[in-house]
């Protein structure tokens, strides 16, 4: 697997849900999990948001 495949989620990329490529997906798992940090952190309580046809919206 090359640089290149990860970036732009060609051929040879492990199968990814909402056709993202992998590598878009584990910078969001990242993100995720540091905000889950923080929050948690701060005694914040956190949530995640869902649009109105059920697509995720954010964290």
């Amino acid at each position: 697997m090359t640089a290149e495949a990860l970036l732009d989620g060609s051929d040879g990329t492990p199968a990814v849900s909402r056709d993202e490529s992998l590598l878009g997906v584990l910078f969001q798992s990242l993100v995720t999990l540091s905000v889950r940090t923080y929050a948690q952190a701060a005694e914040a309580k956190m949530s995640h948001l869902r649009t109105h046809d059920g697509a995720p919206g954010g964290i």
